[in-house]
């Protein structure tokens, strides 16, 4: 499941989303209730209020944002019931993913909000994700599945709570992951990657960051949702800032 950032869709990552389908993950990426943009492609974009300030997370409690929990919680549920898809996921292999506050909704969805916790997801993956919330008390250490997060260098209102003694990477259980881009901003992880190429293709060759998140975002899901761990084990941080990893491999 794909869960995107505040004003995104279901359809603000494609060249990250295409690819996972090619690999044979079938993906969900529902649209949220403060979606900007649309999956059924209407004409947008439309304007929210955040319902919380994200400088002050202080004030976010379990309730923040719940709806994009519901939302998850019951995209998975019509997946493995529906006669067009269930034959085609195992229901022990399920992964969540998202973007900023799309990676805030699926870190409380394993574990980082207790009430929000969905024991079928068995890795998350945490793009830029929106952490403040979780720091102060800690509660990145109750997810208990493999994570990886990922940041760039010039994502400064972000990457800087993932890194460092007190940082996300840092209070997360391993088998942990950390993946800093060079360079790159907040929107590293939207379709903003491959502006100018019409062909995913094309951006893949030519856009080194797009394809590193593509390289690291397969092998992450490839090690811990299909059990390969051989695509995981040849990365070595190469072509990126930063690169950390703890726990059992």
């Amino acid at each position: 499941m794909f869960s995107d950032g505040w004003e995104g869709c279901g359809t603000q990552s494609v060249f990250l989303t295409e690819q996972l389908a090619r690999a044979g993950y079938v993906v969900a990426a529902p649209d949220h209730r403060d979606a900007g943009c649309s999956v059924e492609g209407r004409k947008l974009p439309r304007f929210h209020l955040p319902e919380l300030p994200f400088t002050a997370p202080g004030r976010w409690i379990e309730f923040s944002y719940d709806d994009r929990r519901e939302d998850l919680e019951r995209t998975l549920d019509w997946m493995l019931e529906s006669p067009d898809f269930s034959a085609s996921i195992e229901p022990s292999r399920l992964g969540a993913m998202g973007h900023s506050l799309g990676g805030y909704s699926v870190l409380g969805l394993t574990g980082a909000w207790k009430s929000w916790k969905d024991p079928r997801i068995a890795a998350v993956l945490a793009l830029s994700p929106y952490v403040r919330p979780f720091l102060p008390h800690g509660r990145l250490s109750n997810i208990r599945v493999p994570v990886m997060y990922q940041g760039a260098q010039f994502d400064l209102g972000i990457t800087p709570s993932l890194r460092g003694p007190s940082g996300a990477f840092a209070q997360s259980e391993g088998p942990k992951y950390y993946a800093e881009l060079q360079g790159g901003s907040h929107f590293e992880w939207t379709n903003a990657a491959c502006f100018g190429h019409s062909r995913v293709e094309d951006c893949l060759q030519e856009r080194t960051n797009a394809r590193l998140i593509v390289d690291y975002t397969l092998a992450f899901f490839d090690r811990y949702l299909k059990q390969c761990p051989e695509r995981l084990s040849r990365l070595n941080g190469a072509g990126l800032r930063a690169y950390q990893h703890a726990g059992q491999p």
